[in-house]
């Protein structure tokens, strides 16, 4: 069986750093609410993403939610990651701190950081499942999209967009790329 291309940058190892993350429910369904006007009525799904959301500060002292939207069939946070390694909670660790950023080779380098599992992906990993095991109790046909869509955020500027993007996502539901209603005109 082909293993399939990781959607992460080979150049980045995601241990640490400023990261806007979107993750998309299975086949866009809305899960996690509906929208009226401005606001948004969370579904019991959608409180307990919610909720899963606010506990990452607290169960882990390096990783910090920044600023998160929950929509009704995704999510999108803005995610840093302090670079202490041994504040830490999670497997695999040892995996990236193991790996020789100093080795002459630097495509050997980069490898060995793509085969080692993120700090990132093991904190979306963990919300996503957190998430999927009580939301099935609601629903049993819950679930996300398997993979998540990341950006490195380099630049305060970049920040502010992002961010002003977050706090308005509700407002411009309308206009959503995750909308599934654009679709539905679209083709009607």
């Amino acid at each position: 069986m082909k293993s399939r291309k990781s959607p992460r940058a080979k150049w980045y190892n995601y241990s640490s750093g400023l990261f806007f993350i979107t993750m998309v429910t299975d086949n866009r369904k809305h899960f996690f609410g509906e929208i009226d006007g401005d606001t948004l009525k969370l579904s019991d799904i959608g409180k307990i993403v919610d909720c899963e959301i606010k506990k990452i500060d607290k169960t882990n002292p390096i990783i910090h939610v920044d600023e998160y939207v929950v929509m009704p069939n995704h999510v999108h946070l803005i995610i840093y990651l302090e670079q202490d390694n041994s504040k830490f909670i999670g497997r695999n660790l040892s995996e990236l701190s193991s790996i020789n950023p100093y080795a002459e080779n630097g495509r050997e380098y980069f490898s060995q950081i793509s085969k080692a599992q993120s700090r990132l992906s093991i904190i979306v990993s963990a919300l996503k499942s957190s998430v999927t095991r009580k939301a099935r109790m609601i629903d049993a046909s819950f679930g996300w999209q398997s993979r998540f869509h990341d950006h490195i955020i380099i630049s305060r500027d970049e920040w502010n967009e992002i961010s002003n993007y977050i706090k308005h996502n509700v407002q411009k539901w309308a206009d959503d790329c995750f909308n599934n209603q654009i679709e539905k005109k679209r083709y009607s």
